[in-house]
C-alpha cells in the first residue's frame, strides 16, 4: 500500500473516532427538545449515558406518554398549541450548550495521543465527555442567566413570552442543524462503507468488513461466539441502538398522530410508514425522529392550510 493510501486510512479511521460521540447530537437535542419547559434533558440523558438506551428509552417513552401535551388526545387544538410552546432564546441556547459541553470534548477526546495531546489530556476528555449531560445543562444555565440579565438591562425587550413564530424558529434551527450533523456523518460513513467495497485495497480486512452496507443497516442476525470482547460489545450497542430508536420512532408518531386529530385531518399512514422507513437510511433513526416532530409542529402552528399539511395531513 502506498504512502498516500495508508495516511487516507489513517484519517479515515481517526474520523471514525469522532462518529460515536457526534452520531449522538440527534438524541441530545430530542432530549433537550422534548423537555425544555420540565428541564429533565439531563436526568434522560444520565440514564442513556449510564445505562444502554434500549433499556432506558422505554421510560422515556412512558414518561413522555404520560405527560406531554402531544400525546395528549383530550386538548383541543389552540390547548394543544399553548401547552407545546418552547421560548426561542431559551431553546437557541442548546445549541452553543451542545457546542461547548458535548461536540468539542467529542473532538478533544479523538486527538492523537501521545503525538498531539499527552495520554493524561485525552484521559480527562474522555472522562470530560462521559459527563456531557452534566457539562451542557450547566452551560445552558449559564448562558440563560448571562440572556436574562443582558435582556433586563435593555429598556426596548420584547416581553418574554413564548409566541407560535418563536416556537417555529427555535425548532427549525435546532432541529435543521442536529438532523444536517447527522446527515453528514452517515453519508460518509456510508461513502467509507461503498469505498470499502470498490476498493478494498485500501482499507484493513477487518474494517472492510465492519463497514460492508448490510452491516451499517442491519445489527447481527448471527448468535455467534465473538472473537474479542469487543465483538459483543458492538453486537449489544446495535441491537441496543435499534431496540431504542424503535421506541422513539414510535412516540414521534403518535405524537404526529396526535397532531393530525387536533387538526381534523385524514392521513395515509402507509405513506407515513415509507417516509419514516426512507429517513432511517438516508438520515439515521434519530434525525427521522426530529424530523418528524419538526413537521409536527409545523402542521400544529402553521396557519392557512385548509387542504394539505406537511406530514401527510388532509382535512376532512
Amino acid at each position: 500500500m502506498g504512502t498516500t493510501a495508508k495516511r487516507l486510512v489513517e484519517v479515515s479511521e481517526r474520523f471514525q473516532l469522532l462518529l460515536f460521540p457526534l452520531s449522538q447530537t440527534e438524541k441530545t437535542s430530542i432530549a433537550h427538545l422534548d423537555h425544555a419547559e420540565h428541564h429533565r434533558s439531563t436526568f434522560w440523558l444520565l440514564a442513556f449515558q449510564a445505562c444502554s438506551l434500549g433499556a432506558t428509552n422505554f421510560l422515556w417513552a412512558l414518561s413522555s406518554i404520560a405527560s406531554s401535551p402531544l400525546l395528549s388526545s383530550s386538548l383541543s387544538l389552540t390547548a394543544l398549541r399553548n401547552a407545546s410552546l418552547l421560548p426561542l432564546q431559551r431553546t437557541l441556547l442548546i445549541l452553543p450548550a451542545l457546542l461547548l459541553g458535548y461536540w468539542l470534548p467529542a473532538a478533544l477526546m479523538s486527538l492523537p495521543s501521545p503525538g498531539v495531546v499527552s495520554n493524561a489530556f485525552q484521559q480527562w476528555a474522555i472522562v470530560a465527555w462521559n459527563l456531557y449531560p452534566l457539562l451542557v445543562y450547566a452551560l445552558f444555565r449559564v448562558f440563560a442567566a448571562v440572556v436574562s440579565v443582558a435582556s433586563e438591562k435593555r429598556t426596548d425587550a420584547p416581553p418574554a413570552a413564548s409566541t407560535r413564530g418563536g416556537h417555529l424558529k427555535a425548532v427549525r434551527l435546532v432541529s435543521g442543524v442536529a438532523i444536517l450533523v447527522g446527515f453528514i456523518l452517515h453519508i460518509t460513513v456510508l461513502t467509507l462503507a461503498i469505498s470499502s467495497s470498490l476498493f478494498p485495497a485500501l482499507f484493513n480486512p477487518s474494517h472492510a468488513s465492519l463497514l460492508s452496507l448490510s452491516s451499517l443497516f442491519l445489527p447481527p442476525l448471527s448468535i455467534a461466539q465473538g472473537k474479542t470482547i469487543g465483538d459483543g460489545v458492538r453486537g449489544f450497542m446495535l441491537w441496543d441502538q435499534l431496540a431504542g430508536y424503535a421506541v422513539m420512532l414510535l412516540v414521534a408518531v403518535l405524537e404526529l398522530r396526535t397532531v393530525v386529530k387536533a387538526r381534523k385531518w385524514e392521513t395515509n399512514w402507509m405513506k407515513s410508514l415509507g417516509f419514516v422507513v426512507f429517513g432511517y437510511l438516508l438520515i439515521r433513526p434519530g434525525s427521522t425522529y426530529l424530523a418528524i416532530r419538526w413537521a409536527g409542529d409545523e402542521d400544529l402552528f402553521e396557519e392557512g392550510k385548509d387542504k394539505k399539511g406537511v406530514v401527510m395531513g388532509k382535512v376532512k
